[in-house]
């Protein structure tokens, strides 16, 4: 399974949209529950609603997952801590691959 972050917006429906193509399982972190419908449109197995500045929510999206493609919020004064966050929550979950 791999884990798409910012999986809502244009990129990460794009990712989603290739990786369904070749059968691929899709976790999709979202920020919104009413991003949720979007992403069972698009044929995501996993949907986790939560914030990426959380650790918790990095932990939950983590886990059981093998990659991730990580898209972070456009121009946020926090990438640096998100990525951090994210990287941990890789880290200690065992993810292998990380874009």
């Amino acid at each position: 399974m791999i884990l798409i972050t910012g999986a809502a917006g244009k990129t990460g429906k794009a990712v989603i949209q290739a990786l369904s193509k070749r059968n691929v399982s899709v976790r999709a972190l979202v920020h919104r529950p009413d991003q949720v419908d979007a992403m069972r449109r698009l044929g995501v197995q996993e949907i986790i609603v939560g914030d990426m500045r959380s650790p918790a929510s990095m932990q939950r999206a983590c886990r059981g997952v093998h990659s991730i493609y990580h898209i972070c919020p456009n121009v946020s004064p926090d990438e640096q801590a998100i990525g951090q966050t994210v990287l941990t929550a890789a880290q200690d979950s065992g993810v292998r691959h990380m874009v």
